[in-house]
């Protein structure tokens, strides 16, 4: 016998259509479904909240934030890298300090803080050999 393939919309659907028939009371029909009553209440309130579109009402939602506050200004990212680039061998600290003085009353991110997903302030060059025993 082979196994029954579903999909977690398919599930919803299941549960919403349950409900619409009305033979169970929604703690019953979680308890049946094996989710929480919280996560039944949510799937009914964004079915019947979202009357357009069904398919579209019980999809995962993205769990990424809508905005990021503490995020680094791209003009900044940028000014980050280009003195990165321009002085390879210094470190955080002292790029961080020279940022400073160039941007007086600018607020710039934490030494410990790398502000690009390459981590500007903290990539550092270092000699072909370092690291490396087989080269000493």
């Amino acid at each position: 016998m082979p196994w029954r393939e579903t999909s977690p919309v398919n599930e919803r659907k299941h549960f919403i259509d349950a409900h619409q028939r009305g033979e169970l009371s929604v703690s019953e029909l979680c308890r049946r479904f094996g989710i929480s009553r919280k996560t039944g209440y949510k799937w009914l309130a964004r079915f019947y909240g979202d009357a357009g579109d069904e398919e579209e009402a019980l999809r995962d939602r993205s769990r990424r934030p809508h905005s990021h506050p503490k995020a680094v200004p791209t003009w900044l990212e940028e000014a980050i890298v280009l003195a990165r680039q321009q002085r390879p061998h210094w470190g955080p600290k002292k790029l961080r300090a020279v940022l400073v003085h160039r941007n007086p009353g600018v607020e710039l991110p934490a030494v410990s803080t790398p502000p690009t997903p390459s981590g500007a302030w903290t990539s550092r060059v270092t000699s072909p050999s370092a690291g490396c025993a087989a080269t000493r």
